[in-house]
């Protein structure tokens, strides 16, 4: 018996479909044995899933506490949140993991929030990834990674803005309205050089912090906070606690927080970013 031609076309597109679904299938699989469960943090290459091509060379997968399936990726070679997301962790994909080449890990479950592939802090307000290769730290007279500290269930990531300024970050997350919120708390520090007065030390120059970068999205300041929406999502992110002239900053879909000069060290104040519908949103920021 012969095949005609609809019966060829029907075999190679069931052959497409299930090469399709084993794709799929090895690309969400995940080996728990290979995931620390109890703790904190895993490092990798890891991707997200927006804004495009969202890979962090040198990522840190972090399991925030009060929320039991939240997580934050983490850049190390550009100080940059990458990523918030719930529903899963990461997958089990690569050399490490299960031995495949040319793959790596990424996230699994639902993102709520993501950074493009620049350094996650800007002297000037604009965000420009300068390295002459796609990986590797970037500058370091703009800022640079030092390194983490772990307490429990608690991480927190260090790293120097503009050879003299600590930012200390502690990421977690809350329910609020039967929603997640991601929580970004700082702390700044007068740096390393000078020693121990230089703890006393206020900041030298202006710098921003990248909060979200919303693609297709348009945003405001809308009774202090930032909101951008895009495609029926809604993104809005609250700081409280901020130092006297800090503000957050909103360009099309992008929003940062801006910290001026002379901004004292030792205070604490928190970032918190909620997505969803416009319903979702506003039932997070009235809890």
């Amino acid at each position: 018996m012969h095949d005609t031609p609809l019966n060829s076309c029907s075999l190679r597109m069931a052959a497409v479909l299930a090469l399709s679904l084993v794709s799929a299938t090895a690309a969400a699989k995940v080996n728990q044995s290979l995931l620390q469960q109890d703790f904190p943090f895993q490092g990798a290459c890891i991707g997200a899933q927006f804004p495009a091509k969202n890979t962090a060379m040198k990522g840190l997968a972090i399991r925030l506490p009060g929320v039991a399936d939240a997580n934050v990726l983490f850049d190390t070679d550009l100080c940059r949140m990458a990523a918030g997301w719930t529903g899963g962790y990461i997958n089990t994909r690569g050399v490490t993991f299960d031995g495949s080449h040319g793959g790596h890990p990424s996230i699994v479950g639902k993102q709520a929030f993501g950074t493009a592939v620049v350094p996650g802090v800007s002297l000037t307000g604009v965000f420009a990834d300068g390295r002459k290769e796609p990986f590797g730290p970037t500058d370091a007279s703009v800022v640079r990674w030092d390194g983490l500290h772990v307490a429990g269930d608690r991480v927190q990531l260090n790293y120097t803005v503009a050879g003299g300024i600590a930012v200390h970050e502690q990421p977690s997350a809350r329910p609020a309205g039967g929603q997640t919120v991601y929580v970004r708390t700082f702390q700044l520090g007068g740096g390393k050089k000078g020693g121990i007065f230089a703890r006393k030390a206020k900041t030298t120059t202006t710098f921003s912090l990248l909060l979200a970068d919303v693609e297709g999205g348009s945003g405001r300041i809308d009774n202090g906070a930032a909101v951008v929406s895009a495609n029926g999502v809604t993104t809005r992110i609250q700081a409280t606690g901020l130092p006297k002239g800090a503000s957050l900053k909103v360009e099309g879909g992008r929003v940062r927080l801006e910290v001026p000069t002379g901004t004292p060290p030792g205070g604490v104040f928190e970032v918190a970013v909620a997505s969803g519908s416009d319903a979702e949103v506003a039932q997070a920021a009235g809890a």
